[in-house]
């Protein structure tokens, strides 16, 4: 059976109060500390960020482990630590409740270790980084007395695998036109308690179909087994790609299905990095990460020829879930509201399909890309080949 690249969730009523989510309260605290620099060697710059988390709970292993996955990711996506030299960055996370929620706001100025509202004995947990030794330490409130410090094994691997330095280089920008044809310069999957396939040859054709939206299809070959083709649509969402899927009538309670509204989802992150002609996209699975390595096609260049049939059959399906694509686009703002939240691990997607007699609300799901750190190291391997490959 062929390893399923995306795992759909279909429309589910969504379970209101009990999601496991992460706030971020504004503003930060950032300031200087010159004379403190001068008198005892203490850093230059500090910076404090804020959080609210609805639903945790401290028994939960689960619930830490999202957490760190949510630090990894908001690290990643704030240059701070590569643009501040001799700086500290500490990371607080409060528990939802007694005061604190998702609107609470905090007063430049206010001495947060002492206020009332944002008390020590409220605190979930704090992560510190400085741009002295990267990651310090993690601390985990467990009451008034209890505290566990310690490394997170998330946070601690992605700070041995990437250097500090590299966090903010132009290849991990998603706003490069990705269109074009490509042919396979190397690729393979790593599974987890399985054995990894090599990829032999492969073929990925991306249209542009709009400012955000770009369309593709390709196939590879691996090894014994007949080529594997995938299609869809990618969207271009916060700076990071995402595959689109149609939220569809199967789950509609009482909505006939030519009044049904259907509506584009965000679904897994595909992650891409451009540079040149080189592009490189990770896809997963629940039990997999997949690698490949393009390179751009020049004009009138031959597609593979063990791919020509499968990149012949993608195309087609290709063209079918286009048609889809476009009718749900363009979907009747009347009978259907869509809005995008951010959670700790991405992005939810919540649904309100209406008719002239019923109406409900469904919310969609998409797995964490970078899957609780499981490959860090394979990741740090690939983007180390991906460069090589440029420079």
């Amino acid at each position: 059976m062929l390893l399923l690249i995306f795992i759909l969730f279909s429309c589910k009523k969504e379970e209101k109060g009990k999601t496991f989510t992460i706030y971020h309260l504004k503003p930060n605290s950032i300031y200087t500390t010159a004379d403190s620099l001068v008198k005892n060697g203490g850093f230059f710059k500090r910076r404090n960020d804020f959080f609210v988390v609805k639903n945790y709970d401290a028994k939960n292993e689960q619930h830490k482990i999202k957490i760190d996955s949510f630090v990894v990711s908001y690290l990643k996506n704030d240059n701070y630590l590569s643009v501040s030299k001799n700086s500290n960055w500490i990371l607080t996370f409060f528990k939802h409740g007694n005061g604190i929620d998702e609107n609470t706001e905090h007063i430049d100025g206010t001495d947060y270790a002492i206020h009332d509202l944002f008390s020590y004995k409220k605190e979930i947990s704090s992560y510190y980084f400085d741009t002295r030794v990267g990651y310090g330490v993690t601390n985990y409130n467990f009451g008034a007395e209890k505290i566990n410090t310690s490394k997170r094994k998330i946070v601690y691997s992605y700070f041995n695998e990437t250097k500090i330095d590299e966090l903010n280089q132009e290849i991990i920008d998603a706003s490069n036109d990705i269109s074009g044809e490509y042919k396979l310069i190397k690729g393979y999957t790593i599974n987890i308690d399985s054995v990894d396939d090599e990829i032999l040859s492969a073929n990925l054709i991306i249209e542009k179909l709009s400012e955000t939206d770009y369309g593709y299809y390709s196939a590879h070959k691996i090894k014994n087994i007949r080529p594997n083709e995938r299609e869809g649509i990618l969207r271009n969402y916060k700076n990071a790609f995402y595959n689109l899927s149609i939220c569809d009538n199967d789950t509609s309670e009482g909505i006939l299905e030519e009044n049904f509204t259907n509506g584009i989802y965000l679904h897994n992150q595909v992650i891409i990095k451009k540079k040149g002609d080189k592009l490189a996209m990770i896809l997963y699975g629940g039990n997999f990460r997949r690698y490949m390595l393009y390179k751009k096609l020049k004009p009138e260049t031959n597609y593979s020829i063990y791919l020509e049939d499968a990149l012949d059959r993608s195309k087609r399906d290709y063209n079918n879930f286009l048609l889809k694509y476009k009718k749900a686009k363009n979907y009747n703002t009347n009978k259907l509201q869509i809005k995008y939240n951010e959670i700790s691990y991405g992005w939810v997607s919540h649904h309100v399909h209406k008719d002239d007699s019923i109406s409900f609300s469904a919310t969609h799901y998409y797995q964490d890309p970078y899957q609780d750190g499981i490959f860090t190291k394979q990741d740090s391997a690939f983007f180390t080949l991906f460069k090589k490959q440029i420079f």
